[in-house]
């Protein structure tokens, strides 16, 4: 599994802001023109980006059914 946590200046929210993506390691060999399912995981309102990785056996769940998870921080 590949673990990715990000920080970048958003132009489109005027603020720098942060990402964490998991990439399981069973996409690792598969050849697919279509892209990969992905699963998009906002936080609430008082969390940031990284509630799910703390809260959550994510990274698990990632790898038994092979997506690509996104958690971006709202701010």
């Amino acid at each position: 599994m590949a673990f990715i946590s990000c920080n970048f200046r958003s132009k489109a929210l005027g603020m720098n802001t942060q990402i964490n993506v998991i990439i399981p390691e069973k996409l690792r060999d598969v050849k697919r023109d279509d892209g990969f399912p992905v699963l998009y995981l906002l936080h609430g309102l008082s969390d940031d980006n990284s509630a799910w990785c703390r809260n959550t056996s994510i990274e698990r769940y990632a790898e038994d059914k092979g997506l690509v998870v996104v958690m971006p921080w709202g701010g």
